[in-house]
């Protein structure tokens, strides 16, 4: 944290404090391995398509169902252009996972090809 602009330093920790207690150790980690191995826009992406609690508590989402972790870097990939060939080859994981995971992005996002994808991305900046 050490790069850390002095006046965010609590607010990343209490971040990170939140995460350690809304997952269990091995969860936690993969999660911060995942979020270490993004490329800058991949993980821009996800920020700006996170679930976030509104102040009435209501959820609120760029889709229709909160994209998971995996899911909302994928489309960030898918947005870019990658293939799913490509995308499995950079996350080291099978073809048929990320045909999964796209179709489950599809879905939840209310789609039904990549470019939607990549619009509804851009779509949701606030969310």
């Amino acid at each position: 944290m050490s790069s850390v602009i002095p006046c965010d330093a609590s607010e990343l920790t209490a971040a990170l404090t939140s995460g350690r207690a809304a997952l269990d150790a091995a969860a936690y980690d993969e999660a911060w391995l995942t979020g270490r191995s993004m490329t800058l826009d991949a993980a821009i992406a996800v920020g700006l398509a996170v679930t976030v609690a509104a102040p009435s508590g209501t959820p609120t989402s760029a889709a229709s169902a909160p994209l998971t972790a995996r899911e909302l870097e994928i489309a960030a990939l898918v947005a870019d252009g990658l293939t799913n060939a490509l995308i499995a080859a950079r996350l080291g994981i099978a073809q048929r996972t990320v045909d999964t995971h796209v179709s489950n992005v599809l879905r939840k996002f209310g789609v039904s090809t990549r470019a939607a994808v990549a619009a509804a991305l851009r779509a949701h900046p606030h969310t």
